[in-house]
């Protein structure tokens, strides 16, 4: 009885509490200090800032973009509960992008206490982007007095959206006082491609889903694939109940891949078996896919579908038997690459009258994270890397950029070779990467050095690496350090949290999303300086009037990180585009 009542005056005096706050004047509240910041910055939970800013949201994009932009929150006392609501905004011919273009997150606080960089801050960083309503209805939606809270908006660009300057108010709430944010959207009169053309390979773990969602439902994979998806990130494989089947799968990328405008790479399945006591490609179970594959898109083609290509965007990623080799693996990376040449040019003879499916059965890439090795080079009889994968920094000085532009000249193969890229655990600061301790302008600007390098795809191993739940440590309040890289593999985290069925997402991964769409500006800006030759009888370069933006950002593969001056060379592209 004495417990009971106890609780009883408790909840009374948290009611008494709660009721005070939500009528306290304004003038009683305390000071209350609001800035913009850009979607390349991450501004730590505990740390003091002194910049002269002010609070107006203000977003640049072209129509069917995603952008984004910051509010930062810093309260003199502690605030019980804040919200962030925006309305309608208007351009000078009373055009309307409405609210519901919008989107809030609250950054949820994650603290560092382990890096392999002895410099970097330890304390709260800001990571999980989790939507407001979910925020509010968990009750998290509090600031401790004198620290920063961050919120994330993003606006959904409508495709016939018409261009100019539009203007509107959003309403933040800070325990029941409300403060009028100014917003401003830039819209410029360029359209984003419906089709995606970054090519990217991001891996879902989906063993490890059930670990973080308690869910390993099919529904459940197909909503982690489709998610990254939607951001404009490819992942490496379809769901596992899809991808065990080779008719399914073949159907499956028939219906909801091949011509899917969203999709610009998947990766093909593979079994593997043992010969002579190593693991290498089983060849039958290769064949019977491709065979699985070619049916089914030639009853397509025969169904009046007379452009549909199975092949055209798919790869290999041989993760199992080829992963980032040693000496000792040289002998069965060759085995490999040979079984997958020799079972594409056998399938590819039941195309000859689809010279088109042939040719993009036989272009199929075969990607190994290794660096430029002459141990390594191969032929379509002796094996050896298809489509290099080398980390960023081996793309730092033109000489390795040579080495890897001769491989994609090489004449070696019939239908040559390829060059993506990759980061893991390294490298690390101050090469780019996707770490929770590194500015995100380091992942933004990853894309523009891609463009600039003509990288053809970019592999990550990780989405979700949900191993540390389980331990005395929450993935929702402690960093991981994978290999002394903080969050490494974590770009997303279980929507479980919020009552959310599917992942959440975090600032790292919306930069990313961030600059897959930068490399569409430049995909656009190419078009148009093909099409402006074409019509004028020049022959102006597109790369190399591109360095103009590219200048300063960056040397070699290290990012310089100023957020002023990236966003100013964004904008004066977006103002060219135009």
């Amino acid at each position: 009885m004495k417990k009971i009542i106890a609780m009883l005056l408790a909840v009374m005096m948290l009611l008494s509490l709660a009721a005070c706050a939500q009528t306290e004047p304004a003038e009683e509240l305390g000071g209350v200090n609001f800035w913009w910041a850009y979607n390349t910055e991450n501004y730590m939970q505990e740390v003091e800032y002194d910049l002269d800013r002010d609070h107006t949201l203000r977003f640049h994009g072209v129509k069917g973009d995603t952008e984004s932009v910051q509010l930062m929150i810093t309260p003199d006392k502690y605030v019980s509960s804040f919200d962030f609501t925006v309305a309608d905004v208007t351009n000078t011919d009373g055009a309307v992008i409405p609210a519901d273009a919008f989107s809030v997150y609250a950054e949820r606080y994650i603290d560092n206490v382990v890096t392999y960089n002895s410099k970097v801050y330890f304390g709260f960083y800001p990571d999980a982007l989790v939507p407001m309503e979910n925020y509010k209805f968990r009750r998290h939606n509090y600031i401790v007095g004198g620290k920063n809270q961050g919120i994330w908006v993003n606006v959904d660009i409508p495709a016939d959206a018409q261009p100019g300057v539009y203007t509107g108010e959003a309403t933040l709430d800070l325990d029941g006082v409300t403060y009028a944010v100014p917003l401003e959207l830039t819209v410029y009169n360029v359209t984003m491609p419906e089709q995606v053309h970054a090519v990217t390979a991001f891996g879902i773990w989906y063993n490890l889903i059930e670990t973080g969602e308690g869910d390993d439902s099919p529904e459940m994979a197909d909503a982690y694939y489709w998610y990254l998806v939607n951001k404009r990130i490819m992942p490496t494989e379809v769901p596992t109940n899809i991808r065990s089947n080779y008719k399914n799968f073949a159907k499956y990328v028939a219906d909801q891949l091949a011509d899917n405008p969203q999709i610009s790479a998947y990766a093909l399945p593979f079994r593997d078996k043992l010969r002579d006591n190593v693991r290498t490609l089983d060849e039958d179970k290769l064949l019977e896919l491709f065979n699985a594959m070619i049916d089914e898109n030639i009853a397509r083609r025969e169904a009046g579908n007379e452009t549909i290509d199975l092949f055209k965007k798919a790869y290999f990623y041989v993760a199992t038997i080829t992963d980032e080799p040693g000496v000792d693996d040289y002998e069965n990376l060759r085995d490999v690459d040979l079984t997958i040449t020799k079972c594409k040019f056998e399938a590819a003879e039941r195309l000859n009258d689809y010279p088109d499916l042939k040719e993009s059965l036989l272009s199929l890439e075969n990607i190994v994270t290794t660096a430029y090795n002459e141990k390594l080079f191969g032929s379509d009889t002796v094996g050896g890397v298809q489509t290099w994968c080398p980390q960023f920094q081996h793309f730092d000085t033109q000489e390795q950029r040579d080495q890897y532009k001769s491989r994609q000249n090489s004449t070696d193969r019939l239908m040559g070779e390829n060059v993506w890229w990759y980061g893991c655990n390294n490298p690390k600061y101050p090469y780019p990467t996707y770490h929770l301790d590194d500015s995100l302008s380091s992942s933004r600007i990853l894309n523009w050095m891609q463009y600039d390098y003509g990288v053809e795809g970019n592999l990550y191993w990780a989405v979700n690496y949900y191993a540390r739940l389980g331990e005395d440590a929450s993935i929702w309040t402690t960093a991981t350090a994978y290999g002394g890289a903080v969050q490494e593999g974590m770009l997303l985290y279980p929507g479980n949290e919020y009552g959310i069925f599917g992942p959440i997402a975090t600032l790292r991964l919306e930069s990313i999303r961030e600059g897959n769409e930068d490399y569409e500006y430049f995909w656009l800006f190419e078009q148009k300086i093909k099409e402006y030759n074409e019509a004028n009888g020049t022959q102006l370069d597109a790369h190399t009037l591109l360095q103009t933006y590219f200048a300063g950002l960056y040397e070699g593969t290290i990012p310089a990180r100023d957020s002023d001056a990236f966003h100013q060379q964004r904008i004066r592209l977006l103002k060219d585009l135009e």
